[in-house]
């Protein structure tokens, strides 16, 4: 292994006042070693790899809440997927500012738009839990800075924005939609299957239902009645809350 990529995290779940909660870092033992950084702070380190030539090498124990990069997605244990979103969010600024200094026509502005950055800033969504309205002031700036280059007045407001072309919208990319639809198509292609990333998806689910005390198909119920049971910030809540926003028919999932 290649120690400089490797890093680890540890979920601990401490009992406090009767309630498990997601530990810290300083929740788990000293470390074995610290890992100097460039800024300065070092990294605790609890675990090691082993090196070609039979040596082993420290690597950085993370908080479950920062976020690390891993196959082109920013991803930690209990990160939401706010950082990625602002990573991505900064391919918008990049092309905004590429065309600024080299414009294009509209009709070539929206073919990049459509064909370039919406596939690269929609890229691992599926990971993001973030509210609708969270989603919209994360990619709201994007919008503002984009739109004069593909012809629109960037005051234009919310509705007219995501709104279809057939109904004289303009039909930008609705990323809680997006957001939605990428966690649909997730769990459809690996769902029932054998394999370790199906079998983690059916614990995060049952974990879901153990959490809020009932069984069943519970993404069918209504989530404005039921969302105090769960606890924030998890995939599968998420999941419910975008469900009940796009008012979508959850009952394909009675046989889970």
């Amino acid at each position: 292994m290649k120690s400089e990529k490797c890093f680890a995290y540890f979920m601990t779940y401490p009992l406090v006042r009767g309630h498990h909660i997601l530990g810290t870092i300083y929740d788990l033992p000293d470390p074995t070693a610290l890992i100097p950084q460039a800024d300065g702070n070092p990294l605790p380190s609890h675990m090691t790899v082993p090196l070609p030539d039979g040596t082993s090498a420290p690597i950085p124990t993370l908080p479950p809440t920062t976020a690390s990069l891993m196959l082109g997605v920013w991803f930690g244990p209990a990160s939401r997927g706010t950082k990625h979103m602002h990573e991505m969010c900064k391919k918008g600024y990049n092309w905004a500012d590429r065309l600024s200094l080299r414009p294009l026509s509209h009709f070539d502005a929206w073919t990049s738009f459509t064909l370039q950055l919406y596939p690269g800033m929609s890229w691992g969504i599926a990971t993001v839990v973030l509210s609708p309205q969270e989603l919209y002031l994360v990619t709201k700036p994007v919008y503002y800075k984009c739109l004069p280059f593909l012809g629109v007045q960037r005051h234009i407001e919310l509705p007219w924005r995501t709104l279809p072309e057939c109904y004289q919208g303009i039909g930008l990319p609705n990323f809680s939609l997006i957001s939605l639809s990428a966690k649909l198509q997730l769990i459809q292609c690996i769902w029932g299957f054998k394999d370790a990333a199906s079998k983690s998806l059916r614990m995060g689910y049952e974990s879901f239902l153990m959490d809020i005390g009932m069984y069943g198909n519970v993404l069918a119920l209504n989530y404005n009645d039921f969302l105090v049971l769960a606890t924030d910030n998890t995939w599968f809540k998420n999941l419910w809350e975008l469900l009940r926003t796009f008012e979508v028919d959850a009952t394909f999932g009675e046989g889970v």
